[in-house]
């Protein structure tokens, strides 16, 4: 049963990821709220100096790079070569008009298609799966139970987190919410 709770957070957390980009173009999934004010004056539109965080390429882009990471741990193969995740990791530069990034279309294809094999894998493990210790070095965060299932409960957190991040970015570029 844990595993079809998990299952279905990701299902939710992804239907959340279609919704928010739905429409967007790759020139506004590369506006930064602060450090592309000249590109949004270029669109008629004003940046928000208060406002830091990263462009809806950005997150999109880190949340398949973790989805990569986690599912490794699961035996499933990687969307974004090394190469790509690089770009997305924790801590890297945000992508921006004029920098490297993987066009959003493709973030887009590769979230659909981890989605799928991501909750395809989760609904086959068991209790013993998930209950399950792995190496505390495969948690970016210090957690008390090292579990398989509290990887993945990690895992679907931080989605949810950034799925948000796209949502609230999504009403700066668009003025529209892909969620009402």
């Amino acid at each position: 049963m844990w595993n079809e709770s998990i299952a279905y957070g990701f299902e939710m957390t992804q239907y959340t990821l279609v919704t928010n980009l739905d429409g967007i173009t790759q020139e506004q999934s590369l506006l930064r709220p602060v450090a592309d004010s000249q590109a949004w004056a270029a669109l008629g539109m004003a940046g928000r100096p208060d406002l830091k965080g990263n462009s809806i390429n950005w997150i999109a882009g880190h949340i398949l790079g973790t989805r990569d990471f986690f599912g490794t741990r699961l035996g499933i193969d990687p969307f974004l070569c090394e190469e790509d995740q690089k770009l997305y990791g924790r801590g890297s530069s945000s992508t921006g008009l004029g920098t490297e990034c993987v066009n959003l279309d493709r973030l887009v294809e590769g979230l659909a298609k981890t989605a799928t094999r991501l909750k395809e894998k989760i609904n086959t493990l068991d209790q013993a799966a998930l209950e399950e210790m792995l190496d505390p070095e495969a948690f970016p965060v210090p957690v008390q139970t090292p579990s398989r299932g509290n990887l993945l409960t990690l895992c679907l957190f931080h989605e949810s987190y950034h799925a948000g991040q796209i949502g609230t970015c999504r009403h700066l570029v668009t003025a529209e919410g892909g969620i009402e």
